[in-house]
């Protein structure tokens, strides 16, 4: 019997540490990225500082150049990778929150040079605003945020799916032009 209960209890703590070491945490988000993503010649590091879940904390986004063969046909639109400042001034990379937990590793999609930060009113939530659109004469569009829970972010759709120029109407209304905060360009 002893053999059983050591077994399991080995097992319990193996599970937790392979649960832990999913989330990054680190003092340094952009050094993190630098030594970890892949890059090409001439690709440039995408770096938006906001506090995306309102806490008065500045979080940082990281994307990069996407190309083709990354999956995005359309280059304004990255994938980010979010670090939330925490308390003791450590950044953790938030994962997606699902039904089921959280999963990290997975980076939120939105456009680099079409989003709005701020207080949706629509879902009573803080976040990242953006259009996203399929694909075709009729294809319909849909306002999306990128909003925290914990250390996860969730994207939530935002209102009806309408037509690309009524979509882009409602998004430009609450945009500057360029979107603020500003994106910094950084090389790899």
């Amino acid at each position: 019997m002893k053999k059983n209960i050591i077994i399991t209890l080995v097992v319990g703590v193996w599970s937790a540490k392979a649960e832990a070491q999913n989330q990054i945490i680190t003092s340094d988000p952009l050094g993190y990225y630098r030594s970890t993503v892949g890059f090409q010649a001439g690709d440039r590091i995408f770096k938006l500082d906001i506090d995306l879940n309102n806490d008065g904390r500045i979080d940082v986004l990281l994307s990069k150049t996407v190309h083709a063969e990354d999956g995005f046909d359309d280059k304004n639109n990255v994938p980010w990778e979010i670090f939330l400042l925490r308390a003791d001034g450590k950044y953790a990379s938030a994962g997606e929150k699902t039904d089921t937990g959280v999963n990290y590793g997975v980076v939120a999609g939105f456009p680099k040079n079409r989003y709005w930060v701020g207080q949706i009113p629509e879902i009573n939530r803080y976040g990242v605003l953006y259009l996203i659109c399929g694909r075709g004469e009729h294809a319909k569009c849909q306002l999306q945020a990128v909003v925290i829970e914990g250390e996860a972010f969730k994207e939530i759709p935002v209102g009806e799916p309408v037509d690309a120029e009524t979509g882009y109407e409602q998004l430009l209304q609450r945009i500057p032009v360029p979107p603020t905060p500003a994106i910094q360009e950084l090389n790899p």
